[in-house]
């Protein structure tokens, strides 16, 4: 009986993985050289997708008062940001478990898995055509087995020679088949560990470069946003209307936001979650400009 040849593994599944996550590793890679020419801008280790919600929540706001402050260079970053949250999420979405991913699509993929599972259907298949043969055949005997004419003595000799010839092959299919499950377990015995190993991997590094993207274009925008509305009469005359008369920035609009939820909004299971996140972010990100400050004293 042939068996399979072995192949390089480790190169089988990277190259698996390349093709499995083709649509989320080019929008990486293209989030990547959009990054490329950005200015470069620092933001604290944060909470991306609510950094993500609460930029578009200050967007909206902000470009209510005055549409001039999305330009263009917003509205490209804006773009990228949507498309990159939306692969998130479908990435997420269409998760499903590494061991239906080995079983249904990899050993589909990987040329040792595809032979043996080649050979193990034409196995099965010779068993079961010549099962059924062997039956039939069996039939015929069972009408011929009392009959003394020449022609039905000899047709009984015929068949029982076939049928030898048949019962044969549904052994040695049945053999094969044996054979076969045991390089079938063999090679799960070799390839399933590593493989599920290398799946968490690619989905944490996937999962974890579109967050990181989402965050870098989330505070890009920001940063702009508040640029635009340093030139904002429309906007600069709102914040001195109801007090508010220092630069803004993100978390100083974050802390306006908070201090500006009637009692009505601030209720409700989803907006405590909302408002502790916030406070969090608000904690952060005051931390960072603090560290930020500190570092720049040092180097001037």
């Amino acid at each position: 009986m042939e068996t399979a040849k072995k192949e390089d593994i480790s190169k089988s599944m990277k190259d698996f993985f390349a093709m499995y996550f083709k649509q989320y590793v080019e929008v990486i890679s293209k989030n990547e050289s959009f990054i490329g020419k950005l200015k470069k801008i620092s933001y604290p280790e944060i909470d991306s997708i609510f950094i993500f919600k609460f930029v578009r929540i200050e967007l909206d706001h902000l470009k209510s008062l005055d549409q001039s402050i999305v330009d263009k260079e917003v509205r490209a970053t804006f773009s990228r940001a949507i498309l990159t949250a939306s692969f998130l999420s479908k990435f997420k979405k269409e998760y499903i478990s590494a061991h239906i991913i080995f079983s249904n699509h990899f050993t589909e993929f990987n040329e040792e898995a595809k032979s043996i599972n080649e050979r193990f259907e034409r196995a099965k298949q010779i068993k079961n055509i010549n099962s059924m043969k062997g039956e039939r055949l069996t039939g015929e005997l069972e009408i011929l087995k009392n009959s003394v004419s020449p022609e039905d003595v000899k047709r009984h000799k015929e068949i029982n020679t076939v049928l030898a010839d048949t019962l044969q092959k549904v052994e040695d299919a049945r053999n094969d088949l044996e054979e076969i499950i045991i390089e079938k377990k063999d090679f799960e015995k070799r390839c399933l560990s590593p493989f599920l190993d290398m799946y968490k991997s690619t989905c944490d590094k996937v999962v974890s470069e579109l967050i990181q993207q989402i965050a870098t274009f989330s505070f890009d925008i920001d940063r702009d946003i508040w640029v635009n509305v340093s030139r904002s009469k429309k906007i600069i005359n709102f914040f001195q209307r109801i007090g508010e008369k220092e630069h803004m920035n993100i978390q100083k609009y974050m802390q306006f936001h908070l201090d500006h939820q009637t009692s009505a909004e601030s209720k409700g299971k989803d907006m405590v979650i909302f408002r502790k996140k916030l406070t969090d972010s608000i904690n952060k990100i005051k931390a960072f400009n603090t560290k930020e400050k500190a570092k720049e004293s040092k180097t001037s």
